[in-house]
């Protein structure tokens, strides 16, 4: 069984103190994360790396994700070495999406999105964070709002797609986003570029 590293918080975000609940998001002190190689988990949560990585880009960023006046927020990151692969974090009022490894299939015969690990969660008044959807390889047609609306088609391999029915399932798919998140640092522009819209 895997040793479970604690990662420790940082309070350079006066509006998500390290103190805050396990179950609300804080700003992870990077030097404090490892990331899963079987000997060793973290005990990072999705809410946590999301804020990490958008602390990361800009704290203007993060204020703007974070503000409850803006509308929706969605953020694409790929590598600048490998346009295939790409992440996705979308806010709707209290409620937000993220996966991993999300490909842009644009020609026939498949013209989707696929997600690979993806996760959706609540974010209630007090801050606290609830997983409420976990997945994996879900395809979508390729319009934003599909997705947001859970519109996942089947494009004939269902025996791939696994979709969590239990809390515990779905605290993996969004640790395995949360994991994505920091161990391949998102938010290094030497490695990476995002676009952002609706804010």
């Amino acid at each position: 069984m895997a040793q479970t590293v604690n990662v420790q918080y940082v309070n350079d975000f006066a509006a998500l103190p390290s103190t805050a609940p396990p179950d609300h998001a804080h700003v992870v002190d990077i030097a404090t994360f490892r990331p899963s190689d079987g000997n060793v988990k973290s005990n990072v949560k999705l809410q946590d790396a999301v804020v990490t990585m958008l602390y990361q880009i800009s704290p203007d960023t993060l204020s703007k994700f974070l503000n409850s006046g803006t509308r929706s927020f969605r953020l694409v990151n790929q590598s600048a070495h490998n346009i295939a692969e790409k992440l996705v974090i979308i806010k709707k009022g209290n409620e937000v999406l993220a996966s991993e490894s999300y490909t842009d299939h644009t020609g026939p015969p498949l013209r989707v999105f696929e997600f690979d690990n993806l996760a959706r969660m609540r974010v209630d008044q007090s801050g606290k964070w609830t997983i409420t959807y976990g997945s994996y390889g879900e395809y979508v047609r390729r319009d934003w709002d599909q997705l947001w609306n859970g519109q996942f088609v089947d494009v004939g391999m269902s025996m791939r797609t696994m979709v969590a029915s239990n809390d515990r399932d779905k605290a993996h798919f969004a640790f395995s986003v949360a994991d994505y998140i920091l161990a391949n640092s998102l938010w290094d522009a030497s490695s990476f570029n995002w676009t952002i819209t609706g804010v």
